[in-house]
């Protein structure tokens, strides 16, 4: 009897979805497909490689600022061009990171959340998120 060669890549890139509705004058969390789940469980360990956000509109003041988490908690090394910044001046961001730099295990969950900065108006914008994560050790 021959055995089977996995002939794809142990690293396996992954898109993660988040979103909320009526973003408000506060910091907050972006959800998973339901409002009652703020992350994701990861199968296997791996690297966040970037994320995005984008809103319905532009905000008239203040600033929303995004960053992945980690259980619960923001993950604190930086990304390769800083971090992203939902102003006055448009309706979407988005990052990229170095591979090392935000690395998870199996079991752990991960999110999307945000800050903000001045005043946020108006409040009615809708808001969605993207977390671009690599899988490693992923056979398929």
């Amino acid at each position: 009897m021959t055995s089977q060669t996995a002939i794809g890549s142990s690293k396996v890139p992954m898109v993660l979805t988040f979103g909320t509705t009526s973003v408000g004058d506060a910091a907050g969390t972006l959800y998973s497909n339901l409002t009652s789940i703020a992350g994701y469980r990861a199968p296997k360990g791996g690297w966040v490689i970037g994320y995005s956000s984008n809103l319905s509109g532009t905000l008239l003041t203040g600033t929303l600022q995004f960053y992945p988490t980690l259980n619960g908690v923001a993950m604190t090394n930086s990304f390769s061009n800083g971090t992203v910044n939902i102003g006055t001046f448009g309706n979407y961001e988005r990052d990229q990171a170095q591979q090392g730099g935000f690395q998870f295990a199996e079991g752990d969950v991960l999110g999307l959340a945000f800050n903000k900065t001045g005043t946020i108006t108006p409040t009615t914008r809708d808001c969605n998120g993207l977390l671009m994560v690599l899988m490693n050790n992923y056979d398929y």
